[in-house]
């Protein structure tokens, strides 16, 4: 299945910490008991399913506890939730995780998901078992997701950790059938990955061409 490509963005200001780096911001247009949100967030991790998503409005700063998540890979995540501010923005939190010490990392595994979801909203919205496998949430108002950002610059995933999706990938390699294939990379882009292609090489393709600037007397690095 095809991603859509979300920009990338850092906020002037970083969030408060308790919720990671990592937030999808998503936009309600209007009223709703629920709403369906597909992220595609091209996450590095292969254990996305395995990770908490923490969801909070905007507006209020206050957490939705009505979540439903109904599909989460790392290429995407689909969750429906309740709105409370609507029209109005939602941060979906995706890789949340406490911070430690006074230099703000983690040294602990994320938390696991969690069920906050009222039961009588879940069966209200079929969004139970059965409502899920069968894709009831196609049938639901859509949140527009606007942007991807990383609570600091250094923190961010753009452009060296976007991965590429599997079928991406696959139409690639179709195309560029080679042993090997070269992507030359500047030094302002560090390489991070070294077992997926970023979505940056995938789009931009192989190249026996390299072009950079340096100072006088410097150490270029590419």
């Amino acid at each position: 299945m095809e991603v859509a490509e979300i920009p990338y963005a850092v906020p002037q200001k970083p969030w408060a910490t308790g919720l990671g780096h990592h937030r999808a911001v998503v936009h309600v247009a209007g009223p709703a008991k629920a709403v369906a949100a597909e992220i595609p967030w091209r996450r590095r991790d292969r254990d996305a399913d395995q990770k908490n998503i923490v969801i909070v409005d905007a507006a209020t700063g206050q957490r939705v506890t009505n979540v439903a998540r109904l599909s989460i890979n790392r290429e995407r995540g689909i969750v429906v939730f309740e709105p409370k501010t609507a029209p109005g923005d939602y941060f979906v939190y995706f890789m949340p995780f406490a911070f430690q010490g006074s230099w703000g990392g983690c040294d602990t595994a994320y938390p696991k998901p969690e069920s906050t979801a009222a039961a009588d909203w879940l069966a209200g919205n079929s969004l139970d078992a059965h409502g899920a496998a069968a894709d009831i949430w196609t049938g639901l108002p859509k949140a527009k997701v606007l942007r991807i950002k990383a609570r600091l610059p250094f923190d961010s995933f753009y452009p060296m950790e976007v991965v590429a999706t599997d079928a991406e990938v696959k139409r690639f390699l179709e195309k560029n059938p080679q042993p090997y294939l070269l992507f030359p990379e500047d030094r302002r882009n560090p390489i991070r990955m070294f077992d997926d292609l970023p979505l940056k090489w995938v789009r931009s393709g192989p190249s026996l061409q390299f072009q950079g600037e340096a100072l006088r007397n410097e150490y270029y690095v590419f």
